[in-house]
């Protein structure tokens, strides 16, 4: 293989491979890209970047490099020593923002979805308050009335969360870019948000529920 760059000499000469290495992902949304290893001897850069695997602190690397640098090259200085685990957090600085940001903005649209849906499951309670005695009043029971609140409380989760899949599924291209690991249109994702917003559903309806189940039947008949 011939490299455009050229060598400490200048020269551009063929070059043998040795070895195949495995994918090294340079940034995180984007697929590895080609690349090419060649020894510092032959072709140098103008900065070089030591990983050191160790137990010992960072004081203690610091040393041991310099001192081995320093019998190799006396002035080759030593710009920066740090711990790996502070540059990942620092490399995915904005990408944390982003989903950060992503993720309370979904937070605050579950909240707002649970609150309307209890808003709504309330409402028809009340409204369907004279229907519910007459219905607790010739023989339906407790269990019958709540059964009947959530089944309304389902029926509107359903249509929520099918007309929601079929949005988000056309709109996923779009946030494709900010998704790593994860297929934008992963089945096992819809499934699990589907499930999780039917069970939120079903949680804001059987407050109402309760509610429809404390109905007395005589006084609602009495003041109808």
């Amino acid at each position: 293989i011939v490299l455009t760059r050229g060598d400490v000499q200048g020269e551009t000469r063929p070059r043998r491979i040795v070895g195949v290495a495995a994918d090294t992902r340079d940034i995180i949304n984007q697929e590895p890209q080609p690349q090419v290893y060649v020894p510092y001897a032959q072709i140098s850069f103008f900065s070089m970047a030591l990983l050191v695997h160790t137990h010992d602190s960072a004081v203690s690397v610091r040393k041991s490099v310099s001192g081995v640098l320093q019998s190799v090259d006396p002035d080759q200085p030593i710009r920066q020593v740090k711990l790996f685990a502070d540059l990942v957090p620092g490399a995915l600085a904005d990408w944390r923002v982003a989903i950060t940001l992503l993720g309370g903005l979904a937070g605050i649209a579950v909240l707002l979805t649970t609150l309307g849906v209890f808003a709504v499951i309330a409402y028809m309670v009340r409204e369907k308050t004279r229907e519910i005695g007459i219905r607790m009043a010739i023989g339906a029971t407790r269990r019958n009335v709540c059964i009947l609140v959530l089944r309304q409380t389902l029926r509107l989760a359903v249509i929520g969360i099918a007309i929601g899949v079929i949005v988000a599924a056309n709109c996923v291209r779009m946030l494709g870019s900010l998704i790593y690991g994860v297929h934008p249109a992963d089945p096992l994702t819809f499934m699990i948000v589907t499930a999780l917003l039917a069970m939120l559903a079903l949680l804001a309806g059987y407050i109402p529920a309760r509610r429809a189940m404390r109905i007395d039947p005589v006084h609602t008949l009495r003041a109808e």
